[in-house]
Parts: structure tokens; sequence; C-alpha cells
């Protein structure tokens, strides 16, 4: 069965990849095809240069697109 639609979720995700695994993999199972990190909360630079730093969490369980 061919996915029509993109499934998207925002939110903001732990540079630590496993506790980032926690919070992004139930949303991957659910059926999210894309993860968009929100930034609103940070309050320093430095947060936001080492979230960036530490990359897109990674999920193993996670669909092809």
């Amino acid at each position: 069965m061919r996915n029509e639609f993109d499934i998207i979720k925002d939110g903001t995700s732990p540079s630590d990849p496993r506790r980032a695994r926690e919070v992004v993999g139930p949303f991957a199972e659910a059926g999210a095809t894309w993860w968009m990190e929100s930034m609103w909360g940070y309050k320093k630079l430095r947060d936001v240069r080492d979230r960036i730093r530490a990359g897109p969490p990674r999920i193993s369980s996670a669909r092809p697109s």
C-alpha cells in the first residue's frame, strides 16, 4: 500500500541519542514520517548549537520514506 501523505510531528528532542529515540520513537511507530525539531523553548544560543551539532534523532525502527 502506498502512503499518500507524510505525517509531520514537531517537538524538542534531547541531544543524547538514546533519550532522543525515547522521545521520537513512539511517533515513528505511530506513523510519523518526519520529525521537525522545534527550538522555541531554548533560552541560550549555546543550547541551540549543541542540539544542531548532535544531528537529527536516529531511530532504527523508522520506516523508509
